[in-house]
């Protein structure tokens, strides 16, 4: 996904006239091309589900035809479609396909982007020496092809990665460097979105707030411009009222994380559980702890851990 090589980004409005375009038509008749336009339409309207279903069709399409450069980029993002909604066999299977499809090519830029899914599956299984090896690799090899995208999502792993592992100061100086792709517009919508993830999750954890209000201030503009029916306005709200609830801001922060949490649950469970959780986090620091305690609960009820908050209240 070279900055020439991208295909144009749509607002939300002109994803949803994409969507309701395609999405009522016999995905028989559809073309790969379609499919893929369906997939993405179908994923920032927040319909996960469905841009699984278009995608692997489109998977299917790449394969019998021989294009193996596009079936491993296709085998790539369906593994980052079931990693995000926490269904981890179904994500390491894609995984395996895309590795097999981009060894059979060597010498392309799609081998790395499966070395970035290499990352993220390293550091999922806590082997973090294997996962920073495998997040160089893919910086590497956007910057040799040219790839902006790569590029920018290798940098912002490798700062989360190094951070994990107790490299601070390293990690925030490549998650800096990546927030600068970001601010000149060098990435597509998809990445942008990722990398203000991946920076503003790791500046809570650092409890850096000074980053955090800058950098999720800048992630809630790009929302507006980008995406409003996609998830990403909600983990933006996340983000933001984590921030304020830091601040003592805290009857706004409970609602934005409620709002979040209903505005997440096309997406998984799992990001409910966290807008619960926040929410009972920030009941526990007003006193209001019967209500702290039903949102714990809620969070474990969708599988997130309720501790420490829980234990805490």
């Amino acid at each position: 996904m070279s900055r020439a090589a991208k295909p144009a980004q749509p607002r939300a409005d002109g994803w949803d006239a994409v969507y309701r375009r395609l999405a009522g038509a016999d995905s028989g008749l559809l073309s790969v091309a379609e499919l893929e336009a369906l997939a993405e339409a179908a994923f920032w309207l927040g319909k996960p589900r469905e841009s699984i279903a278009a995608r692997q069709r489109a998977y299917a399409a790449h394969r019998d035809a021989g294009d193996l450069v596009s079936a491993a980029k296709t085998a790539w993002l369906l593994f980052h479609n079931y990693f995000d909604l926490n269904e981890t066999a179904a994500a390491s299977g894609w995984l395996k396909r895309a590795h097999r499809h981009a060894d059979a090519i060597p010498g392309q830029a799609v081998s790395g982007y499966v070395a970035l899914a290499d990352a993220e599956w390293a550091a999922h299984r806590d082997d973090l020496d294997r996962a920073l090896e495998c997040a160089v690799q893919a910086t590497e090899t956007g910057r040799r092809f040219a790839d902006l995208d790569l590029a920018g999502l290798g940098l912002a792993t490798q700062g989360r990665i190094l951070i994990t592992r107790g490299d601070i100061p390293e990690g925030l100086d490549r998650l800096d460097e990546a927030l600068v792709a970001v601010l000149s517009d060098e990435l597509s919508p998809f990445a942008t979105g990722w990398v203000y993830c991946l920076l503003l999750y790791t500046c809570e954890e650092l409890g850096d707030v000074r980053r955090a209000a800058e950098w999720t201030d800048l992630a809630v503009l790009w929302c507006e411009r980008h995406g409003q029916e996609s998830w990403y306005p909600g983990l933006c709200r996340l983000h933001q009222c984590e921030v304020r609830s830091w601040r003592g801001e805290w009857t706004v922060a409970e609602a934005q994380a409620v709002r979040a949490a209903e505005e997440l649950a096309p997406f998984g469970d799992y990001l409910v559980a966290e807008g619960q959780y926040l929410a009972g986090e920030i009941r526990r620091r007003k006193g209001d702890f019967e209500a702290a305690e039903e949102a714990f609960r809620q969070a474990h009820r969708y599988g997130r851990d309720p501790q420490p908050g829980l234990a805490l209240l």
